[in-house]
């Protein structure tokens, strides 16, 4: 069974299935609709439109502290974006993640261990076949 996990700062609740299973949202009131592409009901659709990294939750935290926090103890990236699909994967230097797929404008990975234990710089970006988004940073503090 699926863990019920929440990302306050993006107002979203998911239901994380964890060993790469896609997710789905959770029963959540509905959320207003902000694109022309979610207005019609095609983002995410298309597989050659612009994969888009609009923020990463959390951009940074303290090593060793976790984040987003996983029933199981592990912590949660998620990554607010455009034009995401069912195929899409996070890369965390470099490093293909299980991804789990929320909607068109949300994905989300379960971090190893090492990385949030460990304080260092990370790129972080969007890839789905040929698509690749722009990178940005997740910084886990000393």
């Amino acid at each position: 069974m699926g863990k019920w996990w929440s990302l306050a700062a993006l107002g979203v609740t998911m239901l994380h299935t964890g060993c790469g299973e896609r997710q789905t949202p959770a029963p959540t009131k509905e959320a207003p609709v902000n694109t022309a592409a979610q207005a019609t009901g095609i983002a995410g659709t298309n597989p050659s439109a612009a994969l888009v990294i609009i923020g990463i939750y959390p951009p940074s935290a303290k090593a060793g502290d976790g984040f987003n926090k996983q029933k199981d103890g592990s912590s949660a990236l998620g990554i607010k974006c455009e034009n995401a699909m069912r195929s899409t994967a996070i890369l965390l230097d470099g490093v293909k993640l299980p991804t789990d797929y929320g909607s068109p404008t949300f994905v989300s990975a379960i971090v190893p261990q090492s990385v949030v234990d460990t304080p260092g710089r990370h790129t972080v970006k969007l890839v789905d076949g040929s698509r690749q988004s722009s990178e940005l940073r997740l910084e886990i503090k000393p």
